[in-house]
């Protein structure tokens, strides 16, 4: 919680769109507190509440007119509107969208509560990678990643499919990634620097924070999470 996951997975989603070319979509599972469609400034018709409602009929060209559209490259499947809508989306329905959301996207980016829940579990077990996002904020942060790890260990691949990223980080660099990394007995993908100045700065002006200043460091952070993204994507698919 209040790890900067939305900020880096609304940022990180610009990233690959541009990079790629290709289709990205965001979940927002965050079923009772996502934020993701205040953060892009977006009113959905349609949010995951529909989207689950008719999962089992939709086709998965049918369940794109739920999505609404950032742009020409990234598309948001909008969180609930109201906190106790929760109960209207189900696992097996949340699995079903997200099935057919892969048919749809390149690279579907799932926003998930904090902590371990039935909603965060599925959308991991369904995921080809998990990132578990913490903020960097004293000594017992490297004990929560230590024992969030422990979870995924039953399954046999986790090492490959389970990914650390450590947000607010000061300094912001390879020593410090390195340091962590020691630290929690386990590699750290990323390190993401402290930048709320810079981020409500974007959100003010409505704009992303990879736009606003594309030369700092949140933004070269979040640029070089997206291409260890497509690497392991092209790697899996046997290009490189």
């Amino acid at each position: 919680g209040k790890s900067g996951k939305t900020t880096l997975i609304a940022n990180l989603a610009m990233a690959l769109g541009r990079s790629t070319g290709e289709q990205v979509g965001i979940i927002d599972a965050d079923l009772q507190f996502g934020d993701m469609a205040v953060f892009f400034n977006l009113e959905p018709q349609s949010t995951i509440v529909e989207a689950a409602r008719d999962a089992s009929f939709l086709s998965p060209l049918d369940l794109r007119s739920y999505y609404t559209k950032v742009n020409d490259k990234v598309s948001v499947l909008c969180g609930t509107k109201q906190p106790n809508l929760i109960d209207r989306v189900s696992i097996a329905d949340l699995e079903s969208v997200i099935k057919m959301s892969k048919t749809l996207f390149k690279y579907v980016l799932i926003d998930v509560p904090a902590g371990f829940n039935p909603t965060s579990i599925a959308a991991a077990e369904m995921s080809q990678v998990t990132y578990v996002v913490s903020m960097m904020n004293g000594a017992y942060e490297i004990k929560h990643a230590q024992r969030a790890l422990e979870v995924f260990e039953a399954w046999d691949d986790y090492q490959k499919r389970v990914r650390m990223v450590f947000t607010r980080v000061v300094p912001c660099n390879q020593e410090s990634q390195r340091k962590m990394s020691d630290a929690i007995g386990y590699p750290v993908e990323a390190v993401v620097p402290n930048a709320y100045m810079v981020v409500s700065k974007a959100a003010d002006n409505g704009q992303m924070a990879l736009d606003l200043e594309p030369d700092s460091p949140l933004a070269m952070s979040i640029n070089y999470l997206a291409g260890r993204i497509i690497h392991h994507n092209d790697a899996r698919r046997g290009m490189l």
